[in-house]
């Protein structure tokens, strides 16, 4: 008996040898070499041929009997093969691709058990669609085909049925197995067959095994290729992932003046796994807005190396398109991103870092009147790629950074392959010394802007030393592998009662981690909350350390903001001053243990709507009590785009100055009640008024270029009708919008009185009647009483403000009728234009002037 195994088996291994080097002679007969399973294809766009698949078509023709094949390929040589055989569930064939792989295709007619994916896993089968009927491909190692016959399972439409019986024992310390040979009888019975155990030939397995990493190896059993199809229409984008959806955003809409906003307008971006096809990372960015493409420029770049990203566009997504972006994905292979035009609907595939996969521009015609581009349907055929091995993976100290590494995506130097890893400083807990104040990090799952906010803290002055915890919105893995990685405490709001996207969802999370931040470090009298969208100075946590002590003993501080909405670069300068404002806790800022409570005592209900939880505590909670701001913001607000945040919002945002002073020393004395308002009115009774009798914006009433030392340092001051902090007085909003200060409102006052410095004088705008600072003797004739017109030409004449640059494209009748125009995407009519954009200002020292000057 044994005997007659041992013939047996002989001959199979002959019968698969002679296999190979027929398929050999024929594979290289036909200039052999492409990628069986390389195939992109879009129904929708003609493509030209331009690889040779002769020798697939001899395959296909050989082994499956099949006569008919169909190719489509694009212009970079991919295809796609298509073959259809009725009796092709009845075919079974082995392959050998460059001596080390056995690819067997079988039919399968349902999904496999419990126990089959276990058998899968061991030998590497993967599920693939050959034509239109399923199939597995089974890759086996050459030391399989070695032994004889491969493992196979038999399976059938109701049930399947196998009958092992083993011999011998695994051993897998030292790699040895046993395998059973099994041969199909014509009566469909399967006969089980002996393998004899013996030792690791070689070192082909072993360099097939190190193609693929751990975690592709454990993966679940996958086909040779991704299908990716996707939707674009002026209603939004979903797209399907190997027969799954995996993302959609339709019909989402806002209400905004006498229309309704599409937010889910813009460039969709999905970073997807190279090999499992997983998605990594989703983001849409409201492109039609400015700022966004920032962040799109930064997703783009923070990418990992390889991973597949897919790139989806519609309805509207150019008009604040950044040349960044656009340079961009012309790196990465685009053909359509330096031609586009409103309205158009466009899609990109590419490898991060190796070149385009596929693109499609489905164009508008606006000289048509058509709007918005028709409905495009997607179909993608795309292979996997295994994950790319990095020299540092090697390194043991990083094994944790490569698993976290391998699973998520979007932290760029983080996890990059070309250059050993950053990481932010380690914490010194036992090194603690002083009042400890722990940081919150408000989150919902944006954890690459978490990892930079934790470098950010750890590299400032008492960065190391102070405890950081994260608290996440809702259920998020991902974040318990960073903090566990960066050792960093990390809690899940996983009992949210308010619905995603909304603002009280924003408001039920900022409660949560107020909360419970005084609930994890119960010895403290402080805490500092911040938002994950902030860029921090670097002496963010010193700014904090050294206002304590007065927030501590001052009870008319409410809390300590580490922002000043009325900060940009021609009225922020001193980094040490402080100031007293009513207003709005928000991007960094601390607050007391009994201060929490009463906020939290005082909280915004779910059942008011439209309520934001800041607002609610400055009108509700805070009283008469006063906050503390610095005059050089210490974080800058980075977010924008967005349904809480605009992108024109985010322009200012993004102009205001963030100190780079690591060691700034505070005016902490200044700042203190009694001294501070001492300071004020002395400023205020030698300040020199300024009456606007001619419209702010056209003649500005103040010195803008600052010519000597001997013109800085003054006061002026302007007064203005402005009863109330309501916008329908005009007053203050014309005045703001004119000095190029924050003029959305005037919340970040004291006692309806702003002050700020402007090109290195001290500027003081009171509002009359009701301000405690508008002096009984003031007349009418000084105070300034804005109106619609003064208004409108404020909005027009934004001198002081940031530039905001506009930029996009419509289709238009090309020139003559020329289809060729049309054809080359050439009929644009481009519109560029830039509102505002102040001039750096000019500090020119007297003296050197003198010199200077002609005689």
């Amino acid at each position: 008996m044994m005997v007659r195994k041992r013939i047996k088996s002989v001959v199979l291994t002959l019968i698969a040898i002679l296999s190979y080097l027929s398929f050999l002679k024929v594979f290289l007969d036909a200039g052999g070499g492409g990628d069986l399973h390389s195939s992109t294809h879009h129904p929708s766009r003609p493509h030209s041929a331009a690889s040779d698949y002769s020798s697939i078509s001899s395959f296909l023709s050989l082994y499956l009997g099949i006569g008919n094949t169909e190719r489509v390929a694009n212009a970079e040589g991919q295809y796609t093969i298509t073959a259809s055989k009725e009796d092709m569930n009845e075919r079974k064939i082995e392959m050998i691709m460059g001596g080390e792989l056995l690819n067997k295709t079988t039919e399968t007619k349902r999904k496999p058990d419990v126990a089959e994916m276990e058998k899968g896993r061991q030998n590497k089968i993967y599920y693939t669609k050959v034509g239109r009927k399923p199939a597995s491909v089974h890759l086996m190692t050459t030391q399989e085909v070695a032994k004889g016959l491969p493992k196979r399972m038999k399976k059938s439409r109701g049930s399947r049925e196998e009958e092992e019986e083993d011999v011998g024992k695994e051993d897998d310390d030292v790699g040895e197995e046993d395998d059973v040979g099994k041969e199909e009888e014509d009566e469909g019975k399967e006969e089980d067959d002996e393998g004899k155990e013996e030792e690791d030939v070689g070192k082909e397995e072993e360099d097939v095994e190190k193609k693929m990493t751990p975690r592709e190896l454990l993966a679940p059993i996958l086909p040779p290729t991704l299908e990716v199809e996707a939707t674009l229409a002026a209603s939004g984008v979903t797209v399907w992932v190997d027969g799954k959806q995996v993302y959609e955003s339709v019909n989402r809409t806002m209400v905004w003046l006498d229309g309704k906003l599409r937010l889910h307008a813009g460039v969709h971006l999905l970073t997807l796994h190279q090999w499992t096809g997983r998605v990594l990372r989703t983001a849409n960015f409201l492109t039609w807005q400015p700022e966004t493409s920032r962040q799109l420029a930064a997703a783009l770049r923070d990418a990992g190396h390889g991973r597949l990203l897919l790139l989806l566009a519609s309805p509207e997504f150019t008009m604040y398109l950044s040349d960044e972006v656009v340079q961009h994905l012309s790196t990465l292979g685009s053909h359509f991103a330096r031609v586009l035009a409103r309205d158009e609907a466009w899609c990109v595939v590419a490898w991060q870092g190796e070149g385009l996969v596929h693109e499609t521009l489905t164009t508008a015609h606006h000289y048509l009147a058509s709007g918005d581009a028709p409905p495009t349907s997607l179909h993608f055929v795309i292979p996997r790629k295994r994950e790319p091995q990095c020299d540092w993976y090697r390194l043991e100290d990083l094994k944790q950074r490569v698993s976290f590494c391998q699973t998520y995506d979007g932290y760029g130097d983080f996890c990059s392959c070309h250059q050993l890893p950053w990481s932010p400083r380690p914490p010194r807990h036992s090194l603690m010394e002083g009042e400890v104040i722990p940081v919150a990090i408000a989150t919902a799952c944006r954890l690459p802007l978490v990892l930079r906010q934790v470098d950010q803290l750890r590299a400032g002055p008492r960065g190391d030393t102070t405890p950081i915890t994260i608290f996440v919105d809702g259920a998020c893995p991902e974040a318990a592998a960073l903090a566990d990685l960066l050792q960093i405490t990390v809690s899940f709001n996983t009992k949210n009662p308010a619905p995603r996207g909304t603002t009280h969802r924003v408001n039920q999370h900022i409660r949560y981690t107020l909360k419970k931040v005084f609930e994890f470090y119960p010895e403290t009298n402080f805490s500092i909350i911040l938002e994950d969208d902030l860029h921090l100075a670097p002496d963010f946590i010193s700014y904090f350390h050294q206002t304590a002590p007065l927030l501590r003993k001052d009870p008319f501080l409410f809390f300590v903001n580490a922002f000043n909405y009325n900060s940009y670069t021609h009225t922020a300068h001193d980094p040490s001053r402080l100031y007293r404002a009513h207003g709005i806790p928000g991007y960094g800022w601390m607050t007391s243990r009994s201060a929490a409570q009463e906020m939290l005592a005082g909280w915004a209900p779910l059942n008011q709507t439209g309520v934001s939880w800041d607002w609610w505590l400055r009108a509700r909670v805070m009283g008469s009590r006063d906050m503390l701001i610095p005059e050089v913001p210490r974080t800058r607000h980075m977010g924008g785009g967005g349904t809480h945040i605009s992108g024109f919002d985010q322009v200012l945002f993004s102009s205001q100055p963030l100190n780079q002073a690591v060691k700034a020393r505070l005016d902490v004395d200044s700042a203190e009640e009694g001294n501070y308002e001492a300071r004020l009115l002395d400023d205020l009774s030698s300040a020199e008024v300024v009456t606007l009798v001619q419209h702010p914006c056209q003649v500005t009433p103040l010195p803008t270029h600052q010519l000597s030392l001997s013109q800085t340092n003054k006061t002026y001051l302007i007064y203005i009708y402005q009863p109330t902090e309501n916008h329908h007085h005009f007053s203050y909003e014309v005045v703001a919008l004119c000095l190029g200060i924050n003029d959305r409102d005037i919340h970040e006052n004291l006692r309806m009185m702003v002050t700020f410095p402007f090109f290195g004088n001290q500027v003081y705008v009171v509002a009359c009647p009701n301000s405690p600072y508008c002096k009984p003797e003031v007349g009418r004739r000084i105070i300034y009483k804005g109106s619609e017109e003064d208004l409108i030409i404020a909005k027009q004449n934004p001198s002081l403000r940031p530039a905001l640059r506009t930029k996009y494209a419509i289709r238009v009748t090309p020139p003559h009728q020329d289809p060729s125009l049309e054809f080359s995407l050439e009929n644009r009519f481009v519109v560029d234009y830039t509102v505002g954009g102040m001039e750096p200002a000019v500090w020119v020292n007297e003296e050197d002037q003198e010199k200077e000057s002609p005689t």
